[in-house]
């Protein structure tokens, strides 16, 4: 949804308020922390394995790192 979704910015702050809003926020904002920390963490390795390979990104993993980063960095 992150990659394909029209309106990302969008999408991001609704997920922020979801966050914010939820009892489970809290440990979800740890596992981003925690997941995403770099582009060689756990969290970007996972969702590029769940993804397979993507013709038209030359660096997949990086792309998601970014991607999760941005989600991230406003929560």
């Amino acid at each position: 949804m992150l990659r394909f979704c029209p309106g990302k910015k969008g999408l991001i702050n609704k997920v922020n308020l979801l966050i914010k809003s939820k009892e489970q926020g809290k440990s979800v904002k740890q596992n981003l922390r925690k997941y995403f920390r770099d582009v060689d963490s756990k969290g970007p390795f996972l969702v590029e394995q769940e993804n397979g390979p993507d013709e038209y990104i030359h660096n997949l993993r990086q792309d998601i790192f970014e991607r999760f980063n941005k989600l991230r960095e406003i929560i």
